[in-house]
């Protein structure tokens, strides 16, 4: 269930990272575990491995700036002002399930240098509901349809952070 709070920040329902079953659903493959349509070849268990082992409850927040944006550095100043922290790659799968719409959303909280290029996970998704697992490259301007998966840490389970 998703409300908005802002006319850039829509606040989800509160989700269960259940690292340990992650890491399995990661060995299973990701296309089996999550019904992916397609996975990039460069998400791998070594470049984006899961690790801990505990259940985190977190409150997913998805920010949308409404404009293209022109590099991850100005995502990160406006997620720190809002006080949230991008989302990792064990966050953005446990959040996937929850996310049908047709808008393509970035985890900033995880990414890999691939021949001298920091890779992010994008999750694609469409209003059939499929989705697909990407990379892309960090250095890229962001345009207006790309949202970033945020964490609140502040919130209280429960109740609102930010």
């Amino acid at each position: 269930m998703e409300s908005t709070t802002s006319n850039a920040v829509v606040s989800y329902e509160w989700v269960a990272v259940d690292h340990p079953r992650l890491r399995e659903m990661m060995a299973a493959g990701l296309k089996k575990s999550f019904g992916f349509t397609s996975v990039s070849g460069g998400i791998t268990q070594q470049r984006f491995p899961i690790t801990g082992d505990a259940v985190q409850v977190v409150h997913f927040k998805l920010l949308h700036l409404n404009r293209e944006v022109p590099s991850s550095s100005e995502v990160w100043a406006e997620m720190k002002r809002l006080v949230l922290r991008p989302a990792t790659f064990a966050e953005t799968l446990a959040f996937s399930p929850l996310y049908g719409e047709k808008y393509p959303v970035v985890a900033l909280g995880s990414s890999v240098n691939i021949n001298g290029y920091d890779g992010v996970i994008v999750l694609y998704g469409n209003s059939d509901g499929k989705q697909e697992l990407d990379l892309s490259w960090d250095t890229i301007p962001w345009n207006q349809r790309f949202r970033f998966l945020a964490v609140d840490d502040t919130a209280a389970l429960g109740g609102e952070g930010t």
